[in-house]
C-alpha cells in the first residue's frame, strides 16, 4: 500500500526533473515498508500512465516526458536489486517492444517482475524488426 501524497510528490518531482527528489520520495515509500514490487506496480506504473496521458494532451512539453521517462527508467534499474528472487518456476518468457515502439520501460517492468517470480526471461527491448 502507497502512503497518501506519494503519486503527486513523484509526479511532481518528476515534471521538474528533480532526480534527487524522486529517489527520496521512492525510498521513502521502500523505509515505510512498501514492496519493491509494489513500487513498479503502485507508483512508477500510474506515474508512466499519467506521464503519457498529460503528454498526448499537450499539457507537459516533449521534455519534460523524456525527463520524466529517463528518471523513471533509472529508478527502476535500481530497485531491480531490490526485488525478491523466488524459486524457478521452470517457465521462460521473451519480452520485446513493437517496432514502432519508442518506450521500453513497462516491458522492461515486465520482464523484471517475471524474473522476480522465477522465470528465465529474455528482454530484448524495442526496434526489433517484425522478421526478428
Amino acid at each position: 500500500m502507497v502512503k497518501e501524497g506519494i503519486l503527486e510528490r513523484y509526479l511532481d518531482a518528476l515534471l521538474q526533473g528533480q532526480r534527487q527528489a524522486c529517489r527520496g520520495v521512492i525510498e521513502q515509500a521502500l523505509q515505510s515498508g512498501t514492496l519493491a514490487s509494489s513500487v513498479y506496480l503502485d507508483i512508477i506504473w500510474p506515474i508512466m500512465a499519467e506521464i503519457e496521458k498529460l503528454a498526448r494532451a499537450e499539457r507537459i512539453t516533449p521534455t519534460q516526458e523524456h525527463m520524466a521517462t529517463r528518471i523513471n527508467r533509472t529508478i527502476v534499474d535500481q530497485l531491480q536489486n531490490k526485488l525478491p528472487h523466488r524459486p524457478s518456476q521452470n517457465k521462460k518468457i521473451v519480452i520485446c517492444c513493437a517496432p514502432e515502439e519508442l518506450q521500453e520501460l513497462g516491458a522492461q517492468i515486465l520482464a523484471d517482475l517475471f524474473e522476480s517470480d522465477g522465470w528465465e526471461v529474455r528482454f530484448l527491448g524495442g526496434g526489433l524488426s517484425n522478421d526478428d
